[in-house]
């Protein structure tokens, strides 16, 4: 069975699929709270926040649906 996970991970490698690690809740919410602040134009709140969500290895980037999260 060990044989076809590593199989199937190589053939997700070949084909640039990323599937990442699942981000944790608090992240998350980390990053929601920091929208929130953000558009609440908070920027001291909002940078805090950012600082926090980095400290726990993770890059929060805006975008035009909300924000994105990236392992830094």
């Amino acid at each position: 069975m060990r044989d076809h996970v590593k199989r199937i991970i190589q053939l997700i490698k070949i084909f640039g699929l990323d599937l990442g690690k699942e981000i944790s809740e608090e992240v998350t919410s980390l990053a929601e709270e920091r929208k929130v602040a953000k558009n609440n134009r908070d920027f001291e709140t909002s940078d805090r926040l950012r600082d926090e969500i980095l400290s726990h290895g993770y890059i929060v980037k805006d975008t035009e649906r909300g924000f994105e999260l990236e392992e830094k």
